[in-house]
């Protein structure tokens, strides 16, 4: 956690927080980044989870695939050749030649996984 915690938090934040071991509430938690959205209660976090998958799986699958790596290289020393390969892989897909044919007709993109 410390690796992760200081590259979401930061340096000090993260010193603090893992040297006095205290617990951060979740206001506090979204203020500084540790959280991506604050709902009041269970079924608000359903249906934001529900919203976020169906946002997610409505994008082309082997583009969402090449995005997590991407983000996920940043770990790597090697992280802007990766997202460089990810994208010129990206472009050779039909579902890129899709969304492109989409945007330029003003129609809902129908992706296919290819």
């Amino acid at each position: 956690g410390s690796q992760r915690l200081t590259k979401l938090v930061g340096t000090g934040r993260a010193i603090e927080i893992i040297t006095t071991a205290r617990n951060v509430k979740a206001p506090e938690a979204f203020e500084m980044g540790m959280l991506n959205h604050l709902v009041p209660d269970k079924i608000a976090l359903f249906e934001k989870c529900q919203s976020i998958a169906d946002m997610v799986a409505s994008k082309p699958p082997i583009q969402v695939n090449y995005a997590i790596q991407s983000v996920l290289a940043v770990f790597d020393k090697n992280g802007y050749q990766t997202e460089a390969k990810f994208f010129g892989d990206c472009m050779k897909t039909e579902d890129f030649k899709e969304g492109v044919a989409a945007f330029l007709e003003k129609r809902k993109s129908e992706f296919k996984g290819k």
